[in-house]
């Protein structure tokens, strides 16, 4: 009798511990996220083509953290490190950019030319941009805000 209370006192823990991790609710909201993401206004020459928030939710499922800010923009060239530094600087971010922002060479497809990492008020925020397709003329900017793991 005493096991069977102990092993169904371990199997209410280790369900209300999953039910913790589906259930999450960040202590940082929606507004906030969006504060931190936004202070991010990228080069004059860049074409905005998604900005979506992500609020608090009791499931937050496809492995996105909640809540969340996503943007992605289009960039006719890549960015120089030096004036990506600048944007980063320019939206308070304490963070570094790391990488040269041009494909590799030989390099084929879409790879990460840079980027910047770290956490922003408490919130973990990336920038990076990514190189042109093989074949296509414009990369991409995307940046993430999302509670610190």
């Amino acid at each position: 009798m005493k096991t069977s209370l102990i092993v169904m006192g371990a199997v209410v823990v280790v369900i209300a511990s999953a039910a913790a991790g589906i259930f999450a609710w960040s202590a940082h909201g929606a507004s906030e996220v969006e504060r931190v993401g936004q202070a991010f206004v990228g080069a004059p020459t860049w074409t905005r083509t998604l900005e979506e928030t992500q609020g608090n939710t009791l499931l937050c499922l496809d492995g996105g953290a909640c809540p969340s800010y996503f943007t992605s923009w289009e960039a006719p060239q890549p960015p120089d490190p030096k004036s990506f530094q600048e944007l980063v600087d320019d939206a308070g971010y304490d963070l570094d950019v790391e990488g040269t922002c041009r494909n590799p060479p030989n390099g084929l497809g879409s790879q990460v030319g840079c980027s910047a990492r770290g956490v922003v008020d408490g919130l973990h925020v990336r920038i990076s941009y990514s190189t042109p397709t093989t074949g296509q003329d414009v990369g991409y900017v995307d940046l993430e805000v999302r509670p610190s793991p």
